[in-house]
């Protein structure tokens, strides 16, 4: 009996372009089952409250139902990477959540916290993650100082008819510095989360291969 293994495809998400799409072939699988027709992943990033800019959230939403009418609703996956709830009115007035509402109305299925995610506060957009989002968010390096632990989850994996590929989120670990800073402290100035920043990057390689490791190793999670 042959089992399904997670495929070497690791999709890290971190900050890259804006409202983009890609086509991902998948590669060989142990299962000779499994669909190897493409899988599509739409992705944005940089948005920054701009719901009308380029084709804009109601293209996007348009563009993503033209993939699945092509290709099928379980190969299609819609994926922001970061800094989309703040920079202009719509954000400032519902401090992130009006942007989330309309994220919600196009079906993205995951998304990666940016710096600007924790503009209107730390509690506040976890507030929004957890209570307002109908997709999870995900950061492996976005790190709770007393527990040690994650504060979101590190990865999600998602299993095309067999093809099972790992999203792993990246959160920037200047967010410490590009938003502000007590946003990430309590009130003596002590911080309560941290990002495995580090001038060499060996903190924060380290957080994104233990996740992908974790990965790689797991069948997959729901929420």
């Amino acid at each position: 009996m042959r089992h399904r293994k997670l495929t070497g495809l690791i999709v890290s998400l971190a900050l890259t372009l804006s409202m983009s799409t890609t086509i991902f072939a998948a590669p060989a699988v142990t299962d000779a089952a499994a669909d190897t027709s493409p899988i599509v992943i739409l992705h944005t990033n940089d948005v920054h409250c701009g719901i009308d800019d380029s084709i804009g959230y109601a293209g996007l939403a348009a563009y993503k139902s033209e993939m699945e009418a092509q290709y099928g609703a379980d190969r299609v996956t819609l994926v922001d990477a970061g800094d989309a709830i703040q920079g202009g009115a719509v954000g400032t007035l519902s401090d992130g959540a009006y942007v989330i509402d309309i994220m919600n109305q196009v079906g993205y299925d995951l998304a990666v916290p940016g710096n600007h995610e924790f503009d209107y506060g730390t509690g506040n957009f976890l507030d929004l993650a957890t209570n307002r989002a109908k997709f999870p968010y995900l950061s492996c390096n976005f790190r709770e100082l007393a527990t040690g632990s994650t504060v979101l989850n590190s990865y999600w994996i998602e299993d095309y008819d067999g093809v099972k590929v790992a999203y792993v989120g990246i959160s920037t670990p200047e967010s410490l510095s590009k938003t502000t800073p007590a946003h990430f402290q309590d009130g003596n100035g002590v911080f309560l989360y941290d990002f495995f920043q580090g001038a060499d990057g060996l903190y924060l390689y380290t957080a994104v291969q233990a996740a992908v490791n974790d990965a790689r190793a797991r069948e997959p999670i729901t929420w």
